[in-house]
């Protein structure tokens, strides 16, 4: 029969050796993920589980919903998906996806809102949301900020007050930004003595906002102020630390570093002479490296907002009655005690030699006590690793290359004002605008360039020179020549319709009025008259006319021919009559003279 303490022994090997853990209750206080599995950590330090993500590769961003016990992880190098969730209440824990990988850049923060079921992130490029519910459709990604030149890279949520914090890490754009979380009120609160922050968090017990910032050089800065960028108090002063996630509780504050791959601790109510202690090192486990942190009070259901503006006015009040000392700023870490306490030990591995005092480093590390990491600010937009001789080694992200993943893939590649894309083999792409080619090199003939640039003065070329496109004679352009300022095109255009308008109308109408007249009746009149005279008949003979008489026919009262005998029908008038009208009207004119001298012809 087993023991008690042997049975508690047993069960927690049992959890430490396990793949999945279930989490139905408050079993955890910290998470921290690193590669693709999450230690779920009390608030004494103790691991209480671990859960492995079978389809994971590198986990560095973290987020959880509380009520549905639902985490969201981002994985810097799944080649499917960006984002994916697990449900930490299932005995099989498996991934679930939520983004797919659409960008070669990583998703270092993310942050959930439980209120509105939303899901907050940075992909160093802009701050994106999306509605995830627990069950049913997910919602459309939207992208809430467009930061393309401030590279964000750390957000956090104030759910109290319904705000949104990030830093900027750009050196030249290096800053603290917060908006509402439906993307208004965009202001900057704190923008001066920051050099790349690196994460933020917004404390709702105490109303503050922390922030790391990895200074130039061995140097960091954990610091503190109020929601609003007031008041501004550097906590920690520190050096020889890689600060990569930071969370809060209701006692401490917490973060992971890459440098001594451990999670530091360091009470809120600090004392002058208070340094970080470590709180959990992951050294012992090769090329394991804490990336996200979560801290469960500070999350859903730990978080009474009510409770929390109470417990703010009474502090306010007793900070009125007994002020609180000012905190003052550290260079170092290590105190003149902890150097006595600890004058053998060797950071990251490193062999203390007693017979000279002196520390042995491992490849990668130097200084007095190997707490040197050669991959400090080594990689500027990459993961840094120690290569077998100890000389760091860069991996880049798809947009970047070099020896410090310093070179943007982009930069300088397309000419001629081409758009430059990145595909997810990490190949720059060209868009061309007016030129052709892998990177837009050719360029179009100038003579359909500077037909360009005459006939739209808005045709912006900036990569081009147009000073030899001449759009007419003394260097006028095509617009000065038709006036383009002095003549408005929407005047001339209803001119030249209203023209053309008329135009059409009268052509209408001479074609109906000539139509009505070549369709007009002949009028026809025939007369019976003597040879021997003009003098008509009062009576039409019959059938046959006697030898002394002929037939005359006057068609319209101008148009008489009169033949000669015996009579005959003139011809009617008609198109294709081969004679002319002066032709005929001297015929007639012969003709009627002739009758009145008495000849012997019609």
């Amino acid at each position: 029969m087993f023991d008690r303490t042997m049975l508690m022994t047993m069960l927690g090997v049992l959890l430490l050796i396990g793949c999945t853990t279930t989490v139905t209750a408050r079993t955890w206080d910290l998470a921290v993920t690193h590669e693709k599995e999450i230690d779920f950590i009390a608030r004494n330090g103790s691991l209480i589980g671990n859960t492995v993500i079978a389809d994971a590769y590198n986990l560095v961003g973290s987020a959880y919903d509380d009520d549905s016990y639902t985490m969201f992880l981002s994985d810097a190098d799944n080649p499917n998906y960006s984002i994916f969730s697990v449900d930490l209440t299932a005995k099989n824990v498996t991934a679930k996806p939520i983004l797919k990988r659409d960008s070669p850049f990583q998703i270092p923060s993310m942050a959930y809102d439980s209120q509105t079921r939303t899901l907050f992130w940075t992909n160093q490029k802009e701050i994106m949301k999306m509605h995830v519910p627990p069950n049913g459709a997910l919602g459309k990604p939207q992208t809430l900020h467009k930061l393309d030149d401030k590279n964000p890279i750390g957000i956090a949520l104030d759910v109290c007050n319904r705000h949104i914090y990030w830093v900027n890490s750009k050196q030249l754009y290096s800053s603290i930004m917060r908006s509402n979380l439906d993307g208004s009120n965009l202001t900057t609160i704190v923008s001066e003595n920051l050099y790349d922050p690196t994460t933020i968090i917004v404390d709702h017990v105490n109303s503050k906002l922390y922030w790391i910032d990895d200074e130039e050089g061995i140097h960091y800065k954990l610091e503190e102020s109020n929601l609003d960028g007031s008041e501004r108090v550097t906590l920690v002063h520190g050096k020889h630390q890689q600060p990569i996630h930071l969370v809060v509780d209701r006692e401490s504050i917490y973060w992971t570093d890459f440098t001594y791959r451990a999670v530091w601790k360091f009470n809120k109510d600090t004392k002058p002479g208070d340094i970080p202690v470590t709180f959990k090192s992951y050294y012992d486990r090769k090329a394991v490296s804490p990336r996200s942190i979560l801290a469960r009070d500070n999350l859903g259901n730990g978080i009474d907002c009510k409770a929390m503006k109470a417990e703010v006015l009474k502090k306010m009040s007793t900070t009125l009655a007994a002020p609180k000392p000012t905190l003052q700023s550290f260079n170092n870490l290590t105190t003149s005690r902890e150097e006595s306490d600890e004058a053998e030990k060797c950071f990251n591995g490193g062999l203390f030699v007693k017979l000279n005092g002196s520390c042995k480093c491992k490849p990668g590390y130097s200084g007095s006590r190997c707490e040197i990491s050669s991959c400090h600010n080594y990689c500027l937009r990459g993961e840094c690793s120690v290569n077998d001789k100890g000389a760091p080694v860069c991996k880049c992200g798809s947009a970047y290359d070099g020896l410090r993943c310093e070179h943007d893939v982009c930069n300088g590649y397309c000419l001629n004002d081409g758009r430059c894309t990145v595909d997810d083999m990490g190949k720059p792409n060209c868009e061309c605008k007016y030129s052709s080619g892998a990177r837009c090199e050719v360029t179009f003939d100038m003579t359909e360039i500077c037909g360009l640039y005459c006939m739209n003065r808005q045709f912006q070329m900036t990569s081009i020179n147009t000073s030899s496109c001449r759009c007419a004679e003394l260097n006028q352009t095509i617009e000065e020549v038709l006036g383009y300022d002095t003549f408005n095109c929407t005047i001339l255009v209803p001119i030249l319709a209203g023209f053309v308008g008329m135009l059409t109308i009268v052509v209408i109408f001479l074609s109906v009025y000539i139509s009505k007249l070549r369709r007009r009746p002949r009028i026809k009149k025939r007369f019976l008259v003597n040879k021997g005279g003009i003098t008509p008949l009062t009576s039409r003979p019959g059938a046959s006319l006697p030898a002394d008489q002929c037939e005359i026919t006057i068609e319209n009262c101008c148009n008489m021919n009169i033949c000669e005998t015996p009579c005959f029908e003139p011809k009617l008038r008609n198109a294709t009559s081969t004679r002319s009208n002066g032709k005929k009207k001297e015929e007639k004119n012969g003709l009627l003279d002739h009758m009145e001298d008495g000849g012997n012809s019609c």
